[in-house]
């Protein structure tokens, strides 16, 4: 079953860090579950109104910082959200995830769903205004958040390893394949898995190599993201004997 999707319907504009946002929800239907979401509107708009700000304020140095690109529902997420529902409740009942760069956190609310103890990460100082008003709009979700820099792998308060650990489209720059590989190396238990999904950046297969290099087990698939763009599904296993993810290793697969 595919993802579905409805537009943002403007309703409201509440103040961020930096800028008063333009807000409305929409409704994410990842197999069984309707998840709603109050989010950015028009995210090239709040972009382009946020570095006018900035500017006039003498502050554009801070737009890399307060770039308000967690606002919406990525392809990305929406792919790590289905392949979550498709595992059911077995792979993630109970199990510690810990998601990265959350933005939205579209894959946390799956997860938690499906009764996983959920950690929501990202660094925006928006993100946890944006989480609590939607934990607000789906009752029963359980989503803790945490401000985190995965690039820094010390700042994450917990000494817990992880069962998962889950990411969407945040490979933007050469090096965040290495600082990625570092922290999942770190975070993850001995048999855990992470799963990062990326629209074809790329860095991808750099992660791949340095994956391996570090002994996680790696395998991927291809799948359609929306407008039928092919992006990445990445699965790496705690160790190189850890339990089977489909695909085979190395493989390529097209898919939906």
């Amino acid at each position: 079953m595919r993802p579905t999707f409805s537009k943002p319907q403007l309703e409201f504009t509440f103040q961020g860090e930096a800028m008063r946002y333009r807000v409305g929800k929409v409704e994410e239907v990842i197999g069984p579950f309707t998840i709603r979401l109050q989010c950015i509107t028009d995210i090239e708009k709040a972009i382009d109104e946020m570095f006018e700000e900035l500017e006039a304020r003498g502050c554009g140095d801070l737009l890399e910082d307060l770039c308000p690109y967690f606002g919406t529902v990525w392809p990305s997420a929406r792919v790590l959200a289905g392949w979550a529902w498709e595992q059911g409740v077995f792979a993630f009942k109970g199990k510690r995830v810990l998601e990265l760069g959350c933005g939205l956190a579209l894959p946390s609310f799956v997860v938690s769903r499906l009764g996983a103890e959920v950690l929501a990460t990202d660094l925006h100082p928006d993100v946890p205004e944006f989480l609590s008003r939607n934990l607000a709009e789906n009752p029963g979700a359980a989503i803790r958040y945490q401000h985190l820099d995965w690039k820094a792998p010390r700042n994450l308060k917990s000494a817990t390893r992880y069962d998962w650990i889950l990411a969407s489209d945040v490979l933007y720059e050469s090096n965040q394949a290495e600082s990625l590989v570092d922290f999942i190396s770190q975070n993850l238990a001995r048999n855990g898995h992470a799963v990062i999904t990326d629209p074809g950046r790329a860095y991808w297969s750099t992660l791949v190599e340095m994956a391996e290099n570090a002994g996680l087990r790696v395998t991927w698939e291809e799948r359609a993201f929306k407008g039928g763009e092919k992006g990445v599904v990445l699965f790496l296993s705690g160790t190189k004997e850890g339990s089977e993810l489909s695909p085979g290793e190395g493989s390529k697969l097209s898919g939906s």
